[in-house]
């Protein structure tokens, strides 16, 4: 009972406590005069005054503006209310479509044809509009058109121009009075065209979706009647002018139409020249541009090079396109001489900004890495003296190049002056250097072909391009190494070292049975011997002349070469 009552007096105090410190704290305050903060008032959602666009720019103002606005962007506000729709005029379609060029300007010179001799309806201002953007046939609403359709004056695909809208009119229906048809045909207002000896013309009077006539004047079903005008003497013109013409031609749609191209194409000429000349100016101060940063990017990669070889791997030329080729923007500015090199760096050649300091150094390290055991290599001190198949490599290599320079230099000897030769150390080269492969790097200054170390006679040392001007003796050490080559699947240096050992063994026997030959030919065939040992030799080129050469078998091999003299 006296703990509950302690208990219940000690909260009590508390509490009075808490009541005096917070009256004194008031007390403070209110002695001090501070106020408590004010809260932030929240943001009004602030309604947006509905303005007139006249303030902001008058209508009369905006027709100005339309005049510098291209076909595209003339479409777009014309029809976002009737009242720029009610300004847009044939003159400021035609001056927007000429002057812009591209395929609205194309597709108002088409139009103009037919528009200068009225042979078709006149188009509205927004038929007009229409016309030079449209982008697919009017018509079924699927294929894409470019431009105007020639001679029609729509926009109509292939497939609805030859199916649905034209109808063909054969001139064999006209042999009595052919000469009144060609009169017809070849009147200016009468429009058709010729194919497969029918005259293809507008089938009949068609409407747009909105109603407008579209198409030619004259259409297929005229032509009877046309004929039967002017077979009774009556011009032709006055018919036009009195029954196709008379309900086109109100307002003067076809002077107006005639007068603003006129009047338009001189400027829209000179502008374009004006846009020709600056796109040349922009096109050669983007590649001079573009130059700059090569070189700079070549003279820094420069001292980053080992000394031996730091200018010859440099060496490049500039590169000449054609002004409109398609894709010069992503075709290299200059090319250097040396492939490998080139490959590293056209892609920094194409772009130059994307070329940073960490990637420079990287190419510079992988350059030096190559071409350091690439000087060794042209020593051909990696081939050994006592292999025979090494010392024929060295034999024969010895005589083309003995240094770095005279390696890079390597290029085919051909004998046709119109084939420019081609520089031998190619990608492939260096692909088979980067994996070790010396022996098939050697191989590729050749193409793979060592026929030339089977013999160490001068003239079978001679590598040449086309196999049909040199000896006998050396096509057929050609057929051989190559037939050899070809059993090796290995892709390594161990294949070429095992061709050529084949290759030795099967060379002589192949030349001694040609002289078993030559001299059995003389005893059999004394009539015609030289002619069939010389098919023979032609026929040396092809692997499949080997089995039946070495084979002991002479009259299997004469009767092959029956075959041969026979071709021959």
């Amino acid at each position: 009972m006296d703990s509950a009552m302690s208990d219940a007096i000690s909260s009590t105090s508390s509490q009075a406590k808490g009541n005096t410190k917070r009256s004194v704290d008031e007390d403070a305050a209110n002695s001090l005069d501070i106020k408590p903060p004010a809260k932030k008032p929240r943001c009004k959602k602030r309604s947006l005054k509905a303005v007139d666009s006249s303030i902001q720019l008058p209508i009369d103002a905006l027709g100005l503006v339309m005049e510098f606005l291209s076909p595209r962007q003339l479409f777009n506000l014309a029809f976002s209310c009737k009242t720029l729709q009610a300004r847009i005029t044939t003159p400021l379609v035609v001056k927007s479509a000429l002057i812009h060029g591209g395929l609205p300007k194309q597709s108002m010179t088409e139009l103009y044809q037919l528009m200068s001799n009225k042979a078709m309806h006149a188009p509205s201002p927004l038929r007009l509009l229409r016309l030079v953007n449209g982008k697919r046939c009017e018509f079924c609403r699927k294929s894409r058109v470019n431009i105007v359709r020639p001679k029609l004056g729509v926009f109509a695909c292939w497939n609805c121009t030859a199916c649905r809208m034209t109808k063909p009119w054969k001139y064999s229906w006209a042999r009595r009075n052919k000469g009144i048809y060609d009169s017809i045909f070849v009147h200016p207002q009468v429009v058709s065209s010729e194919y497969a000896k029918c005259a293809y013309m507008w089938a009949k009077p068609r409407t747009d979706a909105f109603g407008e006539p579209i198409g030619c004047l004259a259409t297929f079903g005229d032509l009877d009647r046309m004929f039967e005008h002017t077979r009774k003497g009556s011009s032709l013109t006055t018919y036009i002018e009195q029954n196709l013409l008379a309900t086109t031609d109100t307002d003067g749609a076809y002077q107006e139409f005639n007068d603003s191209y006129s009047n338009a194409l001189a400027r829209s000429t000179e502008i374009a020249t004006e846009r020709f000349h600056k796109k040349v100016a922009n096109k050669k101060t983007r590649t001079e541009n573009k130059v700059a940063k090569v070189e700079k990017m070549t003279e820094d990669l420069r001292l980053m090079l080992n000394e031996p070889f730091r200018d010859m791997l440099l060496k490049k030329h500039q590169m000449k396109y054609d002004a409109w080729a398609i894709g010069i923007s992503k075709l290299p500015v200059v090319r250097f001489d040396i492939a490998y090199v080139d490959k590293l760096l056209r892609p920094y050649i194409i772009t130059p900004s994307k070329l940073r300091k960490k990637l420079l150094a990287e190419i510079a390290n992988t350059i030096n890495e190559i071409f350091s055991p690439l000087a060794k290599f042209s020593t051909l001190d990696f081939l050994s003296d006592e292999d025979p198949f090494d010392m024929a490599l060295k034999t024969h290599f010895g005589t083309k190049f003995h240094d770095l320079p005279g390696l890079l230099g390597m290029v085919t000897e051909i004998e046709d002056c119109h084939v420019e030769a081609k520089k031998m150390v190619d990608e492939r080269f260096f692909d088979r250097m980067e994996k070790g492969q010396l022996i098939s790097a050697l191989a590729r200054l050749v193409q793979n072909d060592l026929s030339c170390i089977l013999s160490l006679k001068p003239e079978d040392s001679v590598v040449r391009m086309r196999p049909t001007l040199v000896g006998a003796e050396t096509t057929l050490a050609r057929t051989v190494w190559l037939d050899s080559l070809t059993k090796e699947q290995k892709d390594n240096d161990q294949r070429f070292r095992q061709a050529y050992a084949i290759a030795m063994k099967v060379l002589p026997q192949a030349k001694q049975r040609l002289k078993d030959y030559r001299v059995w030919l003389q005893e059999k065939r004394p009539e015609n011997w030289d002619r069939r040992l010389r098919a023979l030799e032609k026929a040396y080129s092809y692997a499949s002349m080997l089995p039946p050469l070495l084979a002991e078998n002479l009259k299997a091999l004469d009767k092959k070469v029956s075959t041969i003299v026979d071709y021959y």
